[in-house]
């Protein structure tokens, strides 16, 4: 076996997750398929003609179960989009499979053929666990087991760092474990001796991935204001295309108040008032009086 290892500020993560949009586990799949999309590359192979899935445990514990022993785990197959070359992209299609994952309770499904388990005969409990790890549906294992976030000491000695390991089966060549402890999220890479002797390479494509995404969500200042790189593309893809294709608003081209009201209908009186309140028109009035009191000529 292989063993490497890098480590992040836990600050950093929840800073990506805050700007970006998703939960902590979303940020840690979309850094794992760049970091996939990276090395293939490397390696002279293509993501866009590879299909990637990788296996997360996820915990399936209620809210009125904290705090109880025994482990409550189930799994979720998630396909990495390791062909998007676009980081916020990646993500944004992260999160969209995971929240149709929550919706369709799939953790749920898995964690009850686990509990079958118990019931199982021992004899074909044994030869399905032999076929599962002949034909794994999945070719990655990423594990986020959190962890104390205060430091911890044994005989006076505290412990600075903590990586896991994840054993491997057959044709399963590389697991990762991440493990929260003190404001760091500590990376642990378990790989297969001979399938992957650049494992350093997974491990610096890995930190490549996660600057791009750190890069994306750092805020930068437009018109005085601080804006996060891409921030629209942080939600799912068809939200974005919707908001892309929303058009913006034109202001100028409303219609002014003086072009709704003209000026010659603003002034109705002026043009509406009778001829008898001006003075120079009611002197044919007095003409006419003066024709009446004229004396008829007289026939002879």
């Amino acid at each position: 076996r292989r063993f490497d290892w890098t480590s992040f500020e836990l600050a950093d993560v929840k800073q990506v997750k805050n700007a970006l949009g998703g939960s902590l586990n979303d940020i840690v799949l979309a850094t794992t398929a760049g970091a996939v999309r990276r090395f293939l590359i490397s390696r002279g192979k293509s993501p866009e003609a590879t299909s990637f899935r990788v296996m997360a445990p996820v915990s399936v514990r209620g809210h009125h179960e904290k705090g109880t022993l025994g482990n409550r785990i189930s799994a979720w197959m998630v396909d990495l989009p390791i062909g998007e070359a676009d980081p916020l992209v990646r993500l944004a299609k992260i999160r969209a499979t995971t929240a149709k994952l929550k919706a369709s309770n799939q953790a749920m499904g898995a964690e009850v053929l686990t509990a079958a388990a118990s019931w199982t005969p021992p004899t074909l409990m044994a030869l399905g666990s032999r076929l599962m790890l002949r034909a794994l549906p999945f070719n990655l294992v990423v594990t986020n087991v959190p962890g104390p976030q205060v430091p911890l000491y044994m005989l006076g000695s505290r412990l600075l760092e903590s990586y896991g390991l994840v054993p491997l089966t057959d044709y399963l060549g590389l697991g990762i474990v991440l493990f929260s402890y003190d404001g760091k999220l500590s990376w642990g890479f378990n790989a297969d001796w001979d399938l992957l002797p650049d494992l350093h390479d997974f491990v610096v494509a890995t930190e490549t991935s996660f600057a791009e995404l750190r890069d994306a969500a750092r805020p930068h200042q437009i018109d005085g204001e601080e804006h996060v790189e891409g921030a629209l593309q942080g939600v799912p893809v068809e939200a974005k295309a919707a908001e892309e294709a929303k058009p913006a608003p034109v202001i100028e081209e409303a219609k002014p108040p003086e072009e709704a009201k003209p000026a010659e209908e603003a002034k109705p009186a002026e043009e509406a008032k009778p001829a008898a309140t001006h003075p120079e028109k009611a002197k044919p009035a007095k003409v006419a009086k003066s024709a009446k009191n004229k004396k008829p000529r007289s026939r002879s």
